[in-house]
């Protein structure tokens, strides 16, 4: 086998290697929860209710609703992973989809694209 591989393992290098993997995951959980806490909050302290009425007394229409979601999506989809992205604005957007008697399914649509679009973009 050690002709194979140029370093052979030893117990101490799996131990440094198990510690640097349990790290890193830990790191990613962390992040998970927190994109997961940074969209539920917003939904019971009813921010999400506010920003909706805002923009409804402006007079938004349905195709600037979906400009925007475009563009919030493309500029996020640059610097984060679309799974932080859509925990943070899918309860804003869905609620002024469903408000305006859309169908879910064209929002994930948009998301999707929009998010994989930027992700072509070249990261910073």
């Amino acid at each position: 086998m050690g002709f194979f591989i140029r370093k052979e393992p030893t117990v101490k290098s799996l131990g440094l290697a198990s510690k640097k993997t349990v790290t890193i995951a830990a790191i990613i959980f962390a992040i998970i929860a927190t994109a997961f806490f940074l969209s539920v909050v917003p939904i019971f302290s009813k921010i999400i209710q506010k920003i909706f009425s805002y923009f409804n007394n402006m007079g938004e229409n349905f195709t600037l609703h979906w400009m925007a979601l475009a563009i919030i999506c493309l500029l996020l989809g640059t610097f984060f992973e679309i799974v932080p992205v859509l925990y943070l604005t899918v309860p804003i957007f869905v609620v002024i989809t469903i408000s305006f008697k859309r169908r879910l399914l064209h929002l994930y649509v948009i998301f999707v694209v929009f998010g994989g679009i930027g992700k072509i973009k070249p990261q910073f």
